[in-house]
């Protein structure tokens, strides 16, 4: 198994490229599909990674089977987009020329961007806390388990949730099929530690 920490240092073959800042999934297969990296020196250059592109991951750092400089030939996370101007809220003058700039996530359709801090509910809709990390299967690429963070700045708890307990997912939460009592359960039973 294969711990996907969210804000993992990324190495590339040649040198370091930047910091895991998310995960794309596909829901219907649990799959990773790609890993969204960002340049610490470059604002504004997350790029989508294919999964296929992982060579090794541990603790402490992801690999890149890939060059810094072929990191940044790789599509990037979001594009601008120009939409016509709203002629209603533009100077007359202005309307016909007016231009509004909108971000767009190249995501495919079908996957959504899981992200540090997405929030986690149970199946009653309480919040548990947030999405710490992922532990993905090598061979498949699979989501095996959630690490949920719960707590505070003082103290928290990780928590390793079987994927098979998530109901549903969408960009900002993750839906459990399963109650607190259950999430506290897990906790005990996979022995992970308190901060």
């Amino acid at each position: 198994m294969c711990d996907l920490t969210l804000g993992t240092p990324v190495t590339g073959t040649d040198e370091p490229i930047g910091r895991l800042t998310g995960l794309v999934c596909d829901p219907t297969t649990n799959g990773i599909t790609h890993l969204v990296v960002n340049a610490d020196d470059v604002p504004g250059s997350e790029r989508l990674v294919p999964i296929d592109r992982l060579a090794d991951a541990d603790e402490h750092r992801l690999t890149l089977a890939m060059s810094r400089h072929q990191f940044f030939h790789l599509k990037t996370l979001e594009t601008v987009r120009l939409l016509p101007g709203d002629a209603a809220n533009e100077p007359s003058q202005l309307a016909d020329h007016a231009m509004t700039f909108a971000l767009h996530e190249r995501i495919p359709n079908s996957d959504l961007a899981l992200r540090r801090g997405t929030k986690v509910v149970d199946r009653r809709g309480h919040k548990l806390g947030h999405v710490h990390s992922f532990v993905i299967d090598p061979g498949s690429h699979d989501v095996t388990y959630l690490t949920l963070q719960r707590g505070h700045l003082f103290g928290h708890q990780d928590v390793t949730i079987p994927f098979t307990d998530i109901d549903a997912m969408t960009e900002d939460t993750i839906h459990l099929r399963v109650d607190a009592d259950a999430v506290a359960g897990h906790a005990v039973a996979h022995g992970h530690r308190q901060r």
